[in-house]
């Protein structure tokens, strides 16, 4: 029996909600250091300066679009009986669905244009074709 391992040791070092933090728990902790109240001229140049840096923001509703059009576009592929669905892995066709989904699509694509780049309004462009062949050999297929 002495050469069992010794398993996992589990410290909570949690201090109980009835017990404030003992001393040893209030030395461990750093404070987070306060920014001051007034920042100075330099200071506020080089934060405009940063931001002026980042050309991409964050959570804009172009990016969202963006995002929606290929949730779209991978719908309208399961749709059309192209892709099968990742969850059932089984290829269902719903063309009523498919028509909305790239309806949808493409005015999105119109919607978003103006603020993306020549490359993304081409491969946009190039998704909406495709789909819309797509669904014209697929509807015309009993």
């Amino acid at each position: 029996m002495e050469n069992e391992e010794k398993g996992f040791e589990i410290i909570d070092k949690r201090a109980p909600r009835d017990e404030p933090p003992s001393e040893q728990q209030t030395q461990e902790k750093p404070e987070p250091e306060k920014p001051s109240e007034q920042p100075t001229a330099e200071g506020a140049e080089d934060q405009e300066q940063k931001a002026g840096e980042q050309e991409e923001p964050t959570g804009d509703v172009y990016s969202l679009i963006q995002w929606v059009i290929l949730i779209l576009a991978e719908s309208a592929w399961q749709a059309m009986g192209l892709r099968p669905n990742p969850t059932t892995r089984k290829i269902h066709q719903d063309l009523n669905q498919a028509k909305t989904a790239v309806d949808s699509i493409a005015f999105l694509v119109e919607q978003v244009a103006p603020h993306v780049s020549e490359e993304q309004k081409r491969e946009y462009r190039n998704l909406v074709s495709d789909l819309r062949v797509n669904f014209v050999q697929k509807s015309r297929t009993p």
